[in-house]
């Protein structure tokens, strides 16, 4: 049978999953295992796919972060896109899941938390997570070791809560010592819970805030979609189902220094093959109904990955990913510089970077491990939209929770695989962490500076002014002076000498 697929002729700006242009379908009845997926999967022949986790581990996985010691929390919707027939209990939940024997697999589940609203995702920070739980930002921390979070703390509210595919997402550690998170396109206004006075409007904008006080700010001007991407240098960029990669090129705020400027957005689209791209997809395609030439383009395009691991081959270092599920493909994205922005190229011509034949393979979004490896989080389900935009004729014939059992977390890795070391930087001392903040992968480098500053141990400064000015690695060096920044002890001829 052939698969169906629906596109409305709204904007309707996506914070979760994906599609803003429907897509569902009919066919094909089952999935398949990940073995013969990895078997079939389109991916380059310097690199290969490994199954990290699967169901009944995990289930309709959205998201993933790894804490300090590598191991993985996975944000479960389970209420995608509806709730059961006679639920009401909200049904998400965050799995964390470790790798005790160290084989690359993660054996070991437990419920970390749960009861969640569509939860979106979760970043860790100070010994727990930070999740999106629309209307709120929660920090869930686990005191007692046995595995599920004790506290639960609302640090933020009144995000609005719309469909499943419009909610705040993408909570993301800035170089600058911000969270940042994509607002998905709502209107609206949040506040820190300790000043419900003071509302931040978040109309056409993205956040930041600083969950240790309170401090809750408009970033950057959204892209409307779900996920964003940060890059070594702290450069941001976003993408939005059709216009599947972008620059925000500067905060708007500065505009304020010049009222007289007039600047439609600040936002560049960066894309040189067209932004809703060709793509090419080896699973069956989709038939459009009401946009027939979005077929086989970015239209579901759902979470942006910069890729700063160092364990690739060096030729993916610096390159965005960017996920279709619709098309069920992960396209690569290689950025240079041009002018005041980007220009971003294709990785390879008239081929994705990893493709999938199975029309269940839903890549929502992606992240760089502890270990290097890009992993890929596969929400797997038959239908992948929202019961409000399919017409009710078609709803009558589709069960839309199909494959809410499933859901599989796949390794991209170099062909001759890589060296899982596990990071233990929990319990590391300021020495160990000063001297992370040089490490060739971005996610050791952001996560000691996230450390140093949470500890607020001032015996780090000595050695961070010392790394500032003298280490060999420009990067480590940045490091330095962001972390001395997050200690209130940078010093201006530091920046300058730097």
């Amino acid at each position: 049978m052939e698969s169906v697929s629906m596109s409305t002729s709204m904007r309707l700006p996506v914070a979760m999953l994906c599609v803003l242009n429907g897509c569902w379908h009919a066919a094909p009845p089952s999935s398949r295992e990940p073995e013969d997926f990895i078997a079939t999967a389109g991916l380059p022949d310097d690199l290969r796919l490994e199954l990290v986790a699967r169901e009944p581990q995990i289930v309709d996985p959205v998201a993933v972060a790894f804490d300090a010691d590598g191991r993985m929390y996975v944000v479960e919707m389970r209420d995608y896109p509806i709730q059961p027939e006679g639920e009401s209990t909200p049904l998400g939940r965050v799995k964390l899941l470790d790798d005790l024997d160290g084989d690359g697999y993660y054996e070991t589940a437990t419920v970390f938390a749960e009861g969640l609203q569509f939860p979106t995702s979760a970043l860790p920070w100070r010994g727990g997570i930070l999740v999106t739980r629309p209307p709120d930002i929660v920090f869930l921390q686990d005191t007692d070791g046995d595995g599920a979070a004790d506290v639960e703390e609302v640090l933020f509210t009144g995000f609005p809560v719309g469909n499943t595919q419009h909610n705040i997402n993408g909570l993301t550690w800035g170089l600058d010592n911000w969270v940042y998170g994509a607002n998905g396109g709502n209107n609206g206004s949040a506040h820190s819970v300790d000043t419900p006075d003071r509302d931040v409007s978040i109309r056409g904008m993205d956040f930041r805030f600083r969950p240790g006080t309170g401090e809750l700010q408009q970033s950057y001007e959204t892209t409307g979609g779900h996920g964003i991407a940060i890059d070594a240098w702290g450069r941001m960029f976003g993408t939005h189902n059709l216009d599947h990669i972008q620059h925000m090129v500067f905060r708007p705020e500065y505009l304020s220094r010049s009222p007289d400027l007039a600047v439609g957005t600040t936002r560049e689209q960066i894309s040189d093959h067209e932004s809703s791209a060709t793509l090419y997809q080896i699973s069956p395609p989709e038939t459009r109904v009401n946009h027939p030439e979005q077929a086989g383009r970015f239209s579901g395009s759902s979470g942006i990955a910069y890729y700063g691991g160092g364990a690739l081959p060096n030729s993916y270092d610096g390159t965005f990913f960017v996920n279709d599920v619709v098309v069920n493909v992960v396209h690569q994205d290689v950025v240079r510089p041009e002018g005041p922005s980007f220009r971003a190229s294709r990785g390879e011509d008239e081929a994705e970077f990893l493709a999938g034949d199975d029309n269940w393979f839903r890549p929502v979004t992606m992240a760089v491990g502890p270990d290097g490896g890009l992993y890929v989080v596969d929400m797997h389900r038959a239908v992948i939209e929202h019961p409000e935009w399919i017409p009710d004729q078609v709803e009558q014939g589709l069960d839309v929770r199909a494959g809410d059992d499933k859901g599989r977390i796949y390794r991209v890795v170099p062909r001759e695989g890589l060296e899982l070391t596990r990071p233990e930087l929990s319990g590391a001392d300021v020495q160990t962490l000063v001297e992370a903040l040089a490490h060739p992968n971005k996610w050791w480098r952001d996560t000691a500076q996230r450390l140093l500053v949470e500890r607020g141990d001032e015996s780090a400064v000595p050695l961070l002014r010392q790394l500032s000015l003298e280490n060999d690695s420009a990067l480590g060096r940045l490091h330095g002076l962001w972390t001395l920044e997050g200690l209130g002890a940078l010093e201006p001829e530091l920046v300058q000498a730097g």
